[in-house]
């Protein structure tokens, strides 16, 4: 007993060339539907090239004579239209490919073309763009025992093997990704962070990674974080781009979104007037939504970002194949109707295409993801030929498919070794390579490699600023701090947030203590210390006359010379002591008032010596002393 799946409106677009093994593949073509399985538009210019790579590498492979070469390969690309549930059914497998009338079902229920969900017959599936439809498709992809191949999908859930047992890719998962965003983060010492992501596997995972890798550094925290729903709407992005703008001392702003999440963004931030206030740290998907793109709105919005993705660069050789690209000489649907809406015409019309060029095609010439599909291919070129070597190296064509199966040829890619475009290709144990991670700015230029398996990052060259706003600059550098650090001698105010504080100043004779959050007196006689940034008191230094001081050696000449004046006068008063003069003044009061004269003069030089107990009570004896007894005898007189 045999049946078959009837699914109403099915994707109308479908790539497929039969060879004497083909390889399938789901791809995303045309843009998200709400209501049904596929919109009407490509959901990013170009996004054909998603298909035709994968054409061009199996063309690429079955002309190299050293890899099957007794062995055509075919190919089936169906689109999942950036939607989880037309990725599973793209994927649904049938044992028999039935038609209407052969099925027995009236025709008025279904159509002869679209509604019998048809079944191919591949060794494999190369696909998807996006994680969270490789992880719908790997659902029914493993238990029919068919490996699944991503050059794209990066989220770190797809390691599970117990969940998705027959995944493999090409490109490092999103803990790699991870890894060198945090690594830039410590670099530049941002420590307050923004986080918009798509809902799915692929944004929901990396954010949970972040959050993790970012809970294990000291005071860097997230300001605020937006999850991008599917149906949302551009006044969704608008109030996301206001809530960054409220928060707009978290300058830097992470980025796991998809192609048409990064376009409405970006057309948000414009209407906010956000333009160059933010450092977006992007993901591929915005190399993928921009593309050529000349609409200065979105280039003036986007400029300054950092795309962090796998290494994959501009293919020439692919890009020589889309130059002689038309409709009339390929038969990829996603490029008809690409050049169909461009160019407002129908390709049934001769005029349509011999007026047009496809260099006219906005992102005709920057995919950055050929190397990466043709890595994918040569993924399964060679496992197929290392099982076929292995298993049955007599066979040719058609023959072959007896003694491929799904787990043999799923153990046998993950053991091969072979040099791809992007360099050598090795798998671990999950599955995944563990090449570099790139960062980029919006012209698609190299300015650092992190290589995820060292944890090491290495510049290309400087990475340029310029196209931010340069408030909050800092050694050529844009801070994302909630809170600048506190001057020495002031104190922590902790809000909410732990990077996020109020600096106070203590007294001028207080110190901080408990971890900068508060102040304490210094007991008498010490002071805070500023060499340890006033957390210790330490006592006061006393502070006297030095003897080699000028103005102690002005002070001691000018006391020698007043004793010596002394001396003069008590001579001539004891010379002329019976002179009537001197009686009449009272030579003993006087002689008392020229001893107190003479102690004040002694007393400089004591003041001079380093204090002590004594020291500090002779002078102070001696300069009372030489008070008293010179307004002393005045008062008697």
């Amino acid at each position: 007993m045999s049946t078959s799946m009837i699914i109403r409106n099915q994707p109308p677009l479908r790539y497929i060339r039969y060879g004497d093994l083909n390889i399938g593949s789901i791809i995303s073509g045309l843009d998200y539907s709400v209501d049904g399985l596929c919109g009407n538009k490509p959901f990013v210019n170009a996004s054909f090239h998603f298909s035709e790579a994968i054409a061009y590498a199996i063309d690429e492979v079955n002309k190299n004579k050293e890899i099957l070469p007794n062995v055509t390969l075919g190919f089936v690309i169906l689109d999942d239209c950036m939607k989880e549930t037309t990725a599973t059914i793209q994927r649904s497998e049938s044992t028999d490919n039935k038609t209407c009338s052969a099925s027995g079902i009236d025709a008025e229920f279904c159509d002869e073309d679209f509604d019998i969900l048809p079944s191919y017959d591949v060794v494999g599936v190369i696909g998807c763009l996006r994680s969270s439809s490789s992880s719908s498709a790997s659902m029914v992809l493993g238990p029919a025992q068919l490996p699944l191949v991503s050059f794209t999908s990066t989220s770190e859930i797809l390691n599970n093997k117990e969940l998705y047992p027959y995944f493999m890719r090409v490109v490092p998962s999103d803990n790699s990704l991870v890894d060198a965003q945090v690594a830039l983060i410590r670099h530049f010492g941002w420590s307050y962070i923004s986080v918009v992501y798509d809902e799915g596997t692929f944004g929901e995972n990396a954010f949970q990674a972040l959050r993790t890798k970012l809970a294990s550094l000291e005071k860097v925290c997230i300001a605020t974080s937006h999850q991008i729903f599917q149906k949302s709407r551009y006044e969704d992005f608008v109030r996301i781009m206001a809530d960054l703008e409220l928060h707009k001392n978290a300058r830097v702003v992470i980025s796991y979104t998809d192609p048409p999440s990064v376009l409405q963004l970006l057309k948000a931030s414009h209407a906010q007037g956000t333009a160059g206030t933010f450092i977006w740290m992007s993901n591929e998907s915005w190399k993928a939504a921009l593309g050529d793109t000349n609409d200065e709105d979105l280039i003036r919005a986007a400029a300054g970002c950092l795309v962090f993705g796998f290494q994959a660069l501009v293919s020439p050789p692919y890009n020589k194949h889309v130059l002689r690209m038309t409709p009339s000489n390929n038969q990829n649907p996603w490029f008809t109707r690409f050049w169909e809406l461009t160019f407002k015409c129908s390709v049934t019309d001769p005029a349509c295409i011999s007026a047009h060029k496809v260099e006219s095609l906005p992102g005709a010439t920057t995919f950055t993801y050929a190397n990466n599909a043709y890595e994918a291919v040569l993924t399964y070129a060679h496992g197929i030929q290392a099982l076929v070597n292995s298993k049955c190296p007599n066979a040719t064509g058609q023959d072959i498919k007896q003694c491929i199966t799904g787990p043999d040829l799923l153990q046998t890619m993950r053991k091969l070794k072979f040099h791809g475009p992007t360099g050598e290709i090795e798998f671990d144990q999950t599955g995944s390579i563990l090449p570099s991670v790139d960062y980029r700015g919006l012209n698609i230029t190299p300015v650092a490699i992190f290589y995820s398996g060292k944890g090491k990052m290495f510049y290309l060259r400087n990475v340029s600023f310029e196209h931010i706003d340069q408030r909050g600059f800092v050694d050529g550098v844009p801070e994302s701090v909630c809170s600048k650090p506190c001057r020495s001698g002031q104190f922590i105010i902790a809000k909410e947030v732990v990077c996020c504080w109020e600096c106070r100043s203590c007294r001028a004779n207080e110190i901080l203590v408990n971890d900068f959050t508060d102040c304490f007196l210094c007991p008498l006689l010490e002071w805070p210390d500023p060499q340890t940034n006033f957390t210790i008191c330490e006592a006061i230094a006393p502070d006297y006359p030095q003897g080699s001081d000028p103005v102690v050696i002005l002070c001691q000449i000018l006391a020698a010379v007043g004793v010596a004046l002394v001396v003069m006068v008590t001579m001539t008063l004891v010379r002329y002591r019976n002179a009537s003069v001197i009686k009449a003044s009272g030579r003993e009061l006087s002689c008392l008032q020229l001893l107190a004269i003479l102690l004040g003069y002694l007393t400089m030089p004591v003041l001079t010596v380093k204090p002590s107990n004594q020291v500090c009570s002779g002078s102070f004896f001696l300069y009372c002393l030489s008070f008293t007894w010179v307004y002393a005898p005045l008062l008697v007189k």
